[in-house]
């Protein structure tokens, strides 16, 4: 998917969530990684808590029609960040 492509998304679900803990039904959720965490293991929880969509960046997490497949979910969001700060 592209940036343009991710935020013509982003403009019918305008908000983003990276913590499944504060996720609203509708929400857009970027699994983000870190040292002791993995978010793409929380995709389906996202989508069961009411995600619209999930990104992420690990084909094993793959739910049909409900995420969102990118290279790298950080630069992702960082993209998104930029094309709506435009």
């Amino acid at each position: 998917m592209t940036t343009g492509q991710l935020y013509d998304l982003y403009l019918k679900h305008p908000s983003v969530k990276t913590d499944t803990r504060s996720l609203s039904p509708g929400d857009l959720f970027f699994a983000l990684k870190g040292p002791t965490f993995n978010g793409n293991a929380f995709a389906e929880k996202a989508i069961s808590d009411g995600a619209a969509y999930a990104v992420i960046d690990e084909p094993i997490y793959t739910l049909p029609e409900k995420t969102i497949l990118v290279d790298n979910v950080l630069i992702a969001l960082q993209e998104l960040a930029r094309c709506s700060s435009l």
